[in-house]
């Protein structure tokens, strides 16, 4: 017999934080635009755009600046973005 959607509740798989929306939130968690974040970086807002589109991942320095200007911890950043 098939068992019961009822009597057994499938549960969420845990999922990795996705490197780019982990970014993209915490730019806006701050109220930050793109503009101001490339700013306090010293990259483009073009730059931006393709590191919170995963479409390539920031330099060292890049990322650390990045780490600065949003507030977030170097050493847990590193680890998502290395996924």
């Amino acid at each position: 017999m098939f068992p019961s959607c009822e009597t057994e509740r499938m549960t969420p798989l845990a999922r990795k934080p996705s490197f780019s929306r982990y970014l993209r939130d915490a730019r806006i968690k701050r109220g930050l635009s793109v503009a101001e974040v490339a700013e306090a970086v010293g990259v483009s807002q073009a730059s931006i755009y393709f590191w919170e589109t995963d479409r390539v991942r920031p330099r060292d320095a890049n990322l650390s600046a990045l780490c600065k200007a949003l507030k977030l911890p170097i050493r847990a950043t590193r680890e998502i973005a290395a996924g």
